[in-house]
């Protein structure tokens, strides 16, 4: 028997619940409550249960009407709202929104912005729906100071500087594109051990740690353990 569900079918909320196993009620009624939950479709519900039958109470999340973006010039609402047909983001599911910020989060730092904040609030209506309005403060592009490589006997830094994009600015390579992007430095990780193992280094192993300065510039450090040949 299932109560508050004003929008979605009860056919769809059964089909959500699919088989149980032939275990004692209790055990039966957590189940539905989990699977319920995990659908992700809900705001909360409530399993409850007697000899003859389940009881279930849900309150569904609002509907969202619109989307409304706010100081984003990097990324263009059109752009924003195809995320959001990808993601099938209808209702007001926190971790649908979530799931959202932290792709938008994604696109600004592969561009170089990594203090970029966005909030986001609903304005909420009678008829259990919402408009959703998400607040953009994209800061600056964070930019490369300074790259460092320790542990590197058989390879000066400037061989191991041509292996990888990450730049920096220098007065013979003023046009350099020294924006740090996070994704960028994860594949360059990836560069020099290749450049290790093609020459033989299978046992290699690279990491990196970033120092952030307050001037919203960064120092990398590559740790190189070579291995033997």
């Amino acid at each position: 028997i299932i109560e508050g569900n004003e929008f979605t079918d009860d056919n769809i909320v059964i089909s959500l619940i699919d088989d149980i196993p032939n275990v004692d009620i209790k055990t039966q009624s957590n189940l539905i409550l989990k699977k319920l939950i995990r659908s992700d479709l809900f705001k909360s519900v409530k399993v409850t249960y007697d000899s003859d039958n389940f009881f279930i109470k849900i309150i569904e999340y609002p509907s969202i009407n619109n989307f409304f973006y706010t100081s984003n010039e990097r990324i263009k609402d059109e752009d924003i709202d195809n995320i959001i047909n990808e993601l099938e983001l209808y209702t007001l599911s926190e971790s649908k929104i979530n799931n959202l910020i932290d792709e938008l989060y994604k696109i600004y730092q592969s561009f170089g912005y990594n203090n970029i904040q966005i909030d986001y609030r609903s304005e909420d209506y009678s008829n259990n729906s919402s408009d959703v309005y998400l607040d953009f403060n994209e800061g600056r592009i964070t930019k490369i100071r300074k790259i460092n490589f320790v542990g590197n006997s058989l390879f000066d830094k400037n061989i191991l500087l041509s292996k990888i994009k990450s730049k920096t600015k220098s007065i013979t390579n003023i046009f350099a594109n020294n924006n740090f992007k996070i994704f960028e430095l994860n594949n360059d990780l990836i560069r020099i051990q290749n450049f290790y193992k093609q020459l033989g280094y299978r046992d290699v192993n690279v990491e990196y740690e970033v120092e952030y300065y307050s001037n919203n510039k960064v120092e990398i450090f590559f740790l190189i353990n070579e291995g033997q040949q």
